[in-house]
C-alpha cells in the first residue's frame, strides 16, 4: 500500500480542457455539439497570441493520475482506444501534465525532464512558439497523420499557453465521440478486459 506509484482514487481531476468555438468562424466541417464546452473567443484569443506555446497531439484514452513524491501526475491509457486505432505504440500510458506541490502544472521544461528521469511516455509535441499562432496553422496540424497510426489522422491537438497558463484543444470532426462514439473500439480488449 505504501507504492508511490499507486493510483488514488481520492485524486482531482485534471481541470477541463475546453475546445476552441472553430464553429463559429465558420470553417468548415466544425459543428456546434450541444454537450460539449468551448472556451469563450476572447480567452481563445489570449491563448493563441503572444507566450511561450506547446501544441500537442490528443491521446484518445482515459484520464487516470497518481501521486509520486510532491507530484500529482495525469496520464492517459489508451490500451481501449475510442475513436482512433493507434496501431504503432511504444506503450499504453502517456503523461500528459504533472501538478506541483503548489497545484500549477510544472514548466514544460521540468515536466520533460521528469518524464526522461522516470521513462514515461507523453503526447508528442507538434510545435513549440513565442509568437502567435493562426487558427490555420492549427487545422494544419490537427489533420495532420497521427504519429502513432499513419493511415488516420489524430484525434485532435491540445494547445497549451504556459505563459498564461492556458489550454484548449481542436477535435477533429471526423473523429468525434459524438458522431462516432465505437467508431475504433478495440474488441479483442474489451474481452481480455472483461476476462
Amino acid at each position: 500500500m505504501n507504492d508511490p506509484l499507486m493510483k488514488f482514487s481520492s485524486l482531482s481531476n485534471y481541470p477541463k480542457v475546453y475546445r476552441l468555438p472553430l464553429h463559429k468562424l465558420g470553417i468548415e466541417g466544425f459543428e456546434e455539439q450541444p454537450d460539449k464546452y468551448y472556451m469563450p473567443e476572447d480567452e481563445m484569443e489570449l491563448l493563441l497570441g503572444p507566450g511561450l506555446k506547446y501544441v500537442r497531439e490528443k491521446m484518445c484514452g482515459v484520464s487516470r493520475e497518481f501521486r509520486i513524491g510532491n507530484f500529482l501526475v495525469y496520464y492517459e491509457d489508451v490500451k481501449i482506444r475510442r475513436v482512433i486505432p493507434y496501431t504503432q505504440l511504444p506503450d499504453y500510458n502517456f503523461v500528459y501534465a504533472v501538478k506541483g506541490q503548489d497545484g500549477s502544472n510544472i514548466s514544460m521544461t521540468n515536466f520533460l525532464d521528469l518524464t526522461k528521469t522516470f521513462n514515461w511516455y507523453t503526447p508528442p509535441i507538434l510545435l513549440e512558439s513565442v509568437d502567435p499562432i493562426t487558427i490555420e496553422e492549427l487545422l494544419k496540424l490537427a489533420r495532420q497523420p497521427s504519429s502513432f497510426n499513419p493511415d488516420h489522422v489524430a484525434e485532435g491537438i491540445i494547445i497549451i499557453n504556459e505563459s498564461l497558463g492556458l489550454e484548449g484543444k481542436i477535435i477533429n470532426p471526423e473523429y468525434d465521440d459524438n458522431r462516432h462514439p465505437d467508431m475504433y473500439k478495440d474488441l479483442e480488449m474489451e474481452v481480455n478486459q472483461l476476462a
